[in-house]
């Protein structure tokens, strides 16, 4: 009776040891954590990070490698926040800090890009009324897009933030919130192995964090749950990774302009 017992009390042991085994193969489910160390965790796949990566130097991804050359601000702008992610101070182009100082005088295309190159190598930057028409329109134009996960440039709302312009930015912090919950809950599913095909229902009842992201995607909504996950899903990884790394960057910009003087 001894050995019986001690036999059976072995085999239930190997048998619990083998299910956990089996169980811990599984990537897991984490909803609850930051969308910087979703994106980082997706990044050790990577050989070389994307160049978008330096569009989010909130979220201190690792920088790429390489870079190629240029003398465009867009460039510029990457390459300072390359240099300050590896801990040394940007040089700045003094022709690149001349163009960009009017541009943001005058408004354009590239205004944001202009802003946001001038905080990162210390130049000051003077607000102007032609610059804050074009970035809030630019902001305006980004959340009208019919794609509850579409993306918004963070480089706008940094330089909304930088320029102190919150009034056109924080009627739209709704939207960035929604879109931002929809990436991360979706990112953490596809992570951990769960697809629209298969049981990522249950996945969602299993945590109050997945049930939170749920209900903040949706505005209460959860029925358009399947058909944004879907929609989701056939997305390239790259472009999934950089919706979630750029909302997050772009809504922790309108928040924090929540804490400040509004104009």
């Amino acid at each position: 009776m001894g050995i019986t017992s001690f036999t059976r009390e072995q085999r239930a042991a190997a048998m619990a040891a083998q299910q956990q085994a089996e169980v811990s193969d599984l990537p897991p489910f984490r909803p609850s954590d930051e969308p910087g160390k979703m994106v980082f965790r997706w990044l050790k796949h990577v050989s070389n990070p994307p160049l978008w990566v330096l569009d989010v130097p909130g979220l201190r991804l690792p920088p790429p490698v390489r870079m190629a050359t240029g003398a465009s601000l867009e460039h510029l702008y990457r390459e300072a926040i390359k240099t300050s992610l590896e801990g040394r101070r940007p040089v700045s182009d003094m022709q690149g800090v001349a163009r960009a100082k009017e541009l943001v005088a005058s408004g354009g295309a590239d205004v944001a890009i202009a802003v946001v190159y001038l905080k990162a190598v210390g130049e000051e930057v003077t607000a102007s009324e032609p610059s804050v028409d074009f970035l809030s329109e630019a902001l305006s134009r980004a959340v009208e897009v019919e794609d509850p996960t579409c993306d918004v440039d963070p480089r706008i709302t940094g330089a909304l933030l930088e320029l102190k312009a919150s009034a056109a930015a924080l009627e739209h912090v709704g939207e960035l919130r929604m879109r931002l919950a929809a990436c991360q809950l979706f990112s953490a599913l596809l992570e951990a192995g769960f697809t629209p095909e298969n049981n990522w229902e249950e996945a969602l009842e299993s945590t109050e964090a997945s049930q939170d992201l749920a209900h903040v995607a949706t505005n209460g909504q959860r029925d358009q749950l399947p058909d944004m996950f879907r929609a989701f899903a056939e997305l390239p990884d790259d472009v999934r990774m950089r919706r979630l790394a750029y909302l997050a960057e772009a809504t922790a910009h309108v928040e924090a302009m929540a804490t400040g003087p509004q104009e």
